[in-house]
């Protein structure tokens, strides 16, 4: 006979008198429920304001002769930039190369193309 109660040696150790393990304590806090009204406009005050700002990284290019290339319109996606990028160039009596990236952009330049990019974009500077 070991002299501990029945069952002891199965009880979680916390009920033992042994601290509770780190799992134990973060499953407690999980339990405590939502701060309160004034943790959370306290931890709101201090907090710094994060937003992120959506910019337009796509380019609708068409084409104005061998070795131009103009700026239809900017997109925020690919996925809004393909079907619209043909009907732009159509309406600006251009062909239509399609839509690219910020990289395939900048490679314009050391490609030898002469470039007329839109209005707002990031690499205009406004």
């Amino acid at each position: 006979d070991s002299g501990a109660a029945p069952g002891a040696a199965s009880a979680p150790p916390s009920l033992r008198g042994a601290a509770p393990s780190p799992e134990a304590a973060a499953s407690d806090a999980d339990l405590a429920g939502p701060p309160q009204e004034e943790e959370r406009e306290e931890g709101a005050a201090h907090a710094p304001a994060r937003r992120l700002q959506a910019s337009k990284g796509v380019w609708c290019i068409c084409g104005g002769g061998a070795s131009a290339k103009v700026c239809g319109d900017m997109y925020y996606s690919l996925m809004q930039c393909n079907p619209i990028c043909p009907s732009v160039c159509r309406s600006k009596s251009l062909g239509v190369e399609g839509c690219v990236a910020m990289r395939q952009v900048t490679w314009y330049k050391r490609l030898g193309y002469r470039f007329q990019d839109c209005r707002g974009s990031p690499l205009s500077g406004g």
